[in-house]
Parts: structure tokens; C-alpha cells; sequence
């Protein structure tokens, strides 16, 4: 899983049964599922306490 430090974007790689990895971009308002661990949230929950203008604003996250 990649996570965006500058807005609400998150990408995230799964491989396929046949070795193949295929990309799942979520942004705001969307769900991320974390399938190996059977864990659902939205997108929104991984951004927590982080403050995007400010770190946008500076230039550190």
C-alpha cells in the first residue's frame, strides 16, 4: 500500500492467484479492504489527526 502524504489517495497492490499484481486506487470517500487480514475502513480512518493543508502548506507531512 502506497499512501498519498499530500491528499486523500491511496494505492493499493494485490497479487493475483496466477502471480500477477493488479493496482487498487481508493480516494476520498471511498473503502480500503485490507483482505488478508479481513479489515474494512474508509479511507478517511487512515488520514486520522493528519492535518493535508499543513503538510501540503510546508511541504512535510
Amino acid at each position: 500500500m502506497l499512501i498519498d502524504s499530500e491528499r486523500l489517495s491511496v494505492d493499493l497492490f494485490r497479487r493475483h492467484v496466477d502471480g500477477h499484481w493488479a493496482l487498487y486506487p481508493a480516494e476520498a470517500g471511498q473503502t480500503v479492504a485490507f483482505d488478508s487480514v479481513g479489515l474494512s475502513l474508509p479511507i478517511e480512518a487512515l488520514y486520522e489527526d493528519v492535518d493535508l493543508q499543513a503538510a501540503h502548506a510546508t511541504g512535510h507531512p
